[in-house]
């Protein structure tokens, strides 16, 4: 089963329904991509609307702010026309009945000072470098595209 496709044509996301004959609850599973057009955020916000309950993950903590610096500088130039998950997808709007289904801050710092810390090094020396480096790739993959994915 395949989520999220990178190819030559842009880069997709699939949707999954999953749903028994016996039962009549359905599942909708979708993955998320952290930047993407305006348009791929209100396509998933619109199918949202039907559901009774979703179950949503994110840790709100100072390190996982740093480690997602990367992907928030690529939504600096607008003409790329890209915003993050969290700027457009608006899930305190809809009706349904929100689930935390992620870990605690304080258990992700748990388990973050667990990882050996020249990891940890590495991963926080290396994240500015590859969001410009995917800031300016990203600017010359888009130019003259029309992003319909994300």
């Amino acid at each position: 089963m395949q989520f999220i496709e990178n190819s030559v044509f842009g880069l997709r996301s699939a949707s999954y329904r999953l749903k028994s004959q016996n039962n009549p609850v359905e599942f909708l599973i979708f993955p998320m991509i952290h930047i993407g057009t305006e348009r791929y955020y209100h396509a998933i916000q619109s199918a949202l609307a039907d559901c009774d309950e979703i179950i949503f993950e994110g840790v709100a903590s100072a390190r996982t702010a740093l480690l997602t610096t990367s992907y928030r500088w690529v939504t600096r130039r607008r003409r790329l026309g890209l915003v993050t998950q969290g700027q457009a997808l608006r899930l305190q709007d809809l009706s349904a009945r929100l689930i935390w289904g992620d870990v605690s801050s304080g258990e992700f710092d748990a388990d973050w000072r667990k990882i050996p810390w020249y990891f940890r090094l590495m991963v926080v020396t290396l994240t500015p470098p590859f969001g410009s480096v995917a800031l300016c790739d990203r600017d010359q993959e888009i130019a003259g595209k029309a992003p319909y994915a994300g």
